[in-house]
């Protein structure tokens, strides 16, 4: 149950101070009873159809994060861009994300080394694979602001030690601390700044950071998803 009330809050940040608080209580229950019970039984029961099919979720992989991943994005796609009038221009506030970073860090151990359900050799390796690829992450997200020429930053140092929770939780209880550390670094590929949110323009990024068949696939993609969004937002003013 404690999953299942994180699923739905996750979602929140994507149409935050656009919806009615009725609206969204109304969203909850139903994702609920509609994405949050099909999903878990599919992966986690084991006359589940994912593990059937052999799906290994540790602690939530799809049914936490990517099942509310894909309902932020279509929320955020549903209610279109923010109005240029509504939108705040106050920095974040850098003490807060980091107060909220060490809690999730610290709520995270639970949350992936509880899901063995017991106090065994599995909780403990989930537990060592968790820290190992958040501290991973975050380094990593830190070097590679600098190698673009950026001061590195608290508020990229908290987006990457998050990143790194992310990307471990599917198989925190299955792989090595080698492994994990892998995950970890496959997982920092935006290309979005954590300070600013804002996309650094392709002409000032090094070489190194983004060779020709990188570049030609972001391209590609950013195309592909441009021409998406123009085909499901309504049309009233709110295509970039």
């Amino acid at each position: 149950m404690k999953f299942a009330i994180i699923t739905p809050s996750l979602i929140t940040g994507s149409f935050a101070e656009r919806v009615r608080f009725s609206a969204y209580m109304f969203f909850m229950m139903f994702f609920f009873f509609v994405i949050y019970c099909p999903l878990a039984h599919m992966t986690w029961h084991p006359e589940g159809l994912f593990m059937k099919w052999g799906v290994i979720d540790f602690a939530g992989g799809i049914v936490v994060h990517a099942s509310s991943g894909i309902a932020a994005l279509a929320g955020a796609i549903f209610l279109g861009r923010r109005k240029a009038e509504t939108r705040k221009s106050e920095p974040a506030n850098i003490p807060f994300v980091l107060l909220g970073a060490a809690l999730l860090w610290l709520g995270w151990f639970g949350f992936n080394a509880g899901s063995s359900l017991h106090a065994d050799g599995q909780a403990i390796k989930a537990f060592l694979n968790t820290n190992t690829a958040s501290a991973t992450a975050m380094m990593t997200w830190i070097f590679f602001d600098c190698l673009r020429g950026r001061k590195p930053s608290a508020m990229g140092a908290a987006v990457g030690c998050v990143v790194g929770l992310v990307a471990i939780t599917p198989s925190a209880g299955y792989v090595t601390v080698g492994q994990s550390i892998f995950i970890a670094l496959s997982s920092r590929s935006s290309v979005t700044s954590p300070s600013t949110g804002v996309r650094t323009p392709r002409s000032t990024m090094p070489s190194t950071c983004s060779p020709p068949t990188v570049r030609a696939v972001s391209s590609a993609l950013c195309s592909r998803v441009s021409s998406s969004r123009k085909a499901l937002l309504p049309a009233h003013g709110m295509v970039s």
